[in-house]
């Protein structure tokens, strides 16, 4: 296996890609957030659009509002948003291992160089 001399140029590009991906997955799971709060009370305004228009039970409102296309499209972006922010962490969790990797590398590299007692 192939030993890699890391840098400090090295771990400041990894400080920052990983701060970059660190931010990004931030606004992902704070809109994550919102979103799911709003779930309920989204359905029950559909509910409420439904019940000015029909008299049924509360079981149907609720299949009624499920099964519409503004139900349907909230859900579709709700999705979006959920696979969006499992990716960016994805990537912030690879960056953070890159982070993890170079600042070893360097502490090893320290350690070898107090040893040889430079």
């Amino acid at each position: 296996m192939e030993k890699h001399e890391y840098t400090i140029g090295d771990l400041h590009e990894a400080d920052e890609n990983c701060a970059k991906a660190s931010k990004i997955w931030a606004s992902y799971v704070h809109e994550v957030e919102i979103v799911k709060s709003t779930i309920q009370d989204y359905l029950a305004a559909l509910k409420m659009q439904i019940r000015k228009d029909f008299d049924v039970s509360e079981s149907e409102l609720e299949t009624r509002a499920r099964a519409s296309q503004e139900w349907q499209k909230f859900r579709k972006e709700t999705k979006e948003k959920l696979r969006q922010a499992g990716k960016a962490k994805i990537v912030y969790e690879n960056a953070h291992r890159r982070w993890e990797t170079v600042r070893s590398g360097l502490s090893t590299r320290k350690k070898e160089i107090e040893r040889l007692g430079g």
